[in-house]
């Protein structure tokens, strides 16, 4: 559990995933100019995998916040720009979801 931990929280893991989801968007944009938004929305923003890989990111996120020590006076500016994007992602979680459940 700790090995694994140390794979995900890694600087290597957050390149990664960055890279992941920078492609994932722009394919997404190539997607809907050739075909349309639905077959975007399928295809990438709607894939358990996108959603895996942004989970992922907030357990990086959350893990560089630790592994940094970011929760202090002297390095505050880390802690906030990762927190942004800890909050960026569950807002987007949670608007997903609650606009998915009021067209029902």
């Amino acid at each position: 559990m700790k090995k694994l931990l140390k794979i995900i929280y890694s600087p290597r893991t957050t390149l990664g995933l960055l890279v992941i989801f920078a492609i994932a968007l722009g394919a997404a944009t190539f997607i809907e100019n050739a075909y349309d938004t639905i077959t975007a929305k399928i295809l990438v923003y709607d894939a358990i995998w996108f959603e895996l890989v942004m989970v992922l990111m907030i357990f990086n996120f959350i893990g560089s916040v630790k592994r940094y020590h970011l929760f202090s006076w002297k390095r505050l500016s880390g802690f906030i720009f990762h927190t942004a994007f800890i909050i960026i992602i569950i807002g987007a979680g949670v608007t997903r979801y609650a606009v998915s459940y009021t067209h029902l």
